[in-house]
């Protein structure tokens, strides 16, 4: 009886640590699995194909680079912008009087998805004579006389400062929430650069546009943000436009249509 007890205890004190093992090794394996899995986003998120580092900001916007034909055919001009969209650009009438100008230009956005927009800008532009200057001023009053008279408009004009505002209605679908109401104003002025600020709105969102090309390096920098944050922007030295991640196919549409607007100058050409 002593020994088939005995044989008993020795049997439960050896399947008690074997039973005891197998739980901490099924354990063991089943933490190594679930920890080994919880890496696998961080590691997606923290490098690239190359092997470099990812950041969030470049994981929050898409960027696609602009390319413009230098010449232009039958008064237009078309532009690609990455593999999102083209755009066609025209200067319609130009009037100039007394250091005056008004122009009209159109422009058609048509992603390669299949959406599009159509719209005409309108631009008043006031020039202010050099300072200081009387034979500046006379040459520019006479400069101005023949472009308004002959229709010359690669005269060229004495100036060192204008300003300029840009109206426009864009329409990117049937809704009333997709009519937008675009203003702009830009100022110039020699050795200062160039600024410009506006909104952007449909009735009940308001966007903020601003853009600056200043000393030093005269770089062209643009953004579009609401409330703070930044849903589309033209980095100094970057060739391209950056959309926030996420946006729907109407507003994406409605920044590049502001974008461009933006990129024209006093004269209708782009800068």
């Amino acid at each position: 009886m002593k020994t088939g007890n005995r044989i008993q205890q020795l049997g439960l004190a050896i399947s008690g640590p074997t039973d005891r093992m197998c739980r901490f090794r099924l354990i063991t394996t089943m933490l190594l699995a679930v920890i080994s899995f919880s890496h696998v986003p961080a590691l997606k998120a923290a490098s690239s194909d190359d092997g470099e580092t990812v950041t969030k900001e470049t994981m929050a916007f898409e960027t696609h680079r602009i390319h413009r034909q230098n010449l232009q055919w039958f008064g237009k001009r078309k532009s690609r912008i990455g593999d999102y969209a083209e755009v066609t650009h025209k200067v319609g009438t130009v009037t100039t009087r007394y250091f005056k100008r008004d122009f009209k230009f159109s422009l058609h956005v048509a992603t390669f998805e299949g959406a599009a927009v159509k719209l005409n800008v309108k631009n008043h532009t006031v020039f202010a004579p050099l300072d200081n200057d009387d034979k500046g001023f006379v040459q520019g009053i006479v400069d101005f006389a023949i472009e308004d008279k002959w229709g010359i408009s690669n005269v060229e004009m004495t100036y060192d400062a204008y300003e300029s505002t840009y109206t426009a209605t864009i329409t990117t679908g049937d809704s009333p929430d997709d009519t937008w109401q675009f203003m702009a104003e830009r100022r110039w002025k020699a050795g200062d650069g160039l600024v410009a600020s506006g909104t952007l709105t449909n009735g009940s969102r308001t966007l903020h546009i601003e853009s600056s090309s200043v000393p030093p390096t005269f770089e062209p920098i643009a953004e579009i943000h609401e409330e703070g944050e930044v849903l589309c922007s033209r980095s100094s030295g970057i060739n391209g436009y950056d959309f926030r991640t996420g946006l729907s196919p109407d507003v994406k549409l409605l920044l590049l249509t502001s974008m461009e607007i933006l990129a024209i100058n006093a004269h209708g050409e782009y800068w």
